[in-house]
């Protein structure tokens, strides 16, 4: 088993529950495309494992309450990128309106803004930031290019 999916095991049997096969092959998968992906996507996927969307559904709900994978909500559809051990500890994300295409943007100057936004937050509203989302929208160089 990969020194990743090791970790993630260790949180989700010390939350209490248990690291079926079933979630680690949904692990792997989204280790795997390494990008933004849907219930859906990975269903399609993993299905040939005899895991169905319902499971998929229920394990991509508990890896996001335990701090796993962060959900990114487009149009009525949730997508899924690793959010602990990921490398990436803040991004922005960036969807083209036209193609859907996600994407994230790191840049050290653009952190150093976060944490300068979080710690006027933090101390002019007598609050504790504990994780953000940014997403910005607009069109992609692709899609702009084609108009």
């Amino acid at each position: 088993m990969s020194e990743m999916i090791e970790r993630y095991r260790k949180i989700i049997e010390e939350s209490g529950q248990k690291f079926t096969k079933q979630k680690q092959l949904i692990l792997e998968t989204i280790l795997e495309v390494n990008r933004h992906i849907s219930a859906n996507e990975i269903f399609n996927l993993v299905k040939n494992k005899n895991i169905g969307l319902a499971t998929v559904y229920r394990a991509l709900n508990s890896f996001t309450e335990l701090g796993i994978l962060k959900r990114i909500k487009i149009d009525n559809t949730s997508y899924y990128e690793l959010k602990i051990y990921s490398g990436k500890v803040l991004h922005v994300h960036f969807i083209c309106k036209y193609c859907k295409n996600i994407l994230d943007i790191n840049d050290k100057n653009l952190i150093l803004e976060y944490i300068k936004l979080n710690n006027l937050v933090e101390n002019n509203f007598d609050v504790e930031v504990q994780d953000a989302d940014i997403m910005l929208v607009g069109v992609c160089s692709s899609c702009s290019n084609k108009k």
